[in-house]
């Protein structure tokens, strides 16, 4: 049977990504699809809006968990893939990356963007 998957995102529907992330602010995702087996944390899911307002952060050692494609909605992310010349996204860019792709990413101040896997 179809199925539709929608989401009204509302902070208060927000939960914080991980035990580091502090009450004020930091790192925040709503699940809108599930992943296959049910999983709704960030890395689980097929479809997450994730909310980052805590910077400056980077990521020197990040592995893409799935075949993501990144929309970002507002903000900017600056990606280095080993090999090619860094990219700056910002709001409109889309941006697909294979599974086990080894990345640095840093936000400068904050990012919201859709991953899709």
């Amino acid at each position: 049977m179809p199925r539709i998957y929608r989401s009204r995102v509302d902070t208060a529907d927000f939960v914080l990504a991980g035990p580091d992330a502090p009450d004020d602010g930091g790192t925040e995702f709503h699940v809108v699809r599930p992943g296959p087996d049910g999983r709704d944390d960030y890395h689980g899911a097929r479809v997450v809006l994730s909310d980052f307002r805590n910077g400056p952060y980077e990521d020197p050692d990040y592995v893409f968990p799935a075949d993501d494609t990144y929309i970002v909605i507002d903000g900017e992310i600056v990606m280095e893939i080993e090999g090619l010349e860094p990219q700056t996204l910002t709001a409109g860019d889309i941006a697909s990356f294979e599974k086990g792709t080894k990345a640095k990413y840093s936000i400068r101040d904050f990012v919201r963007w859709v991953c899709v896997r």
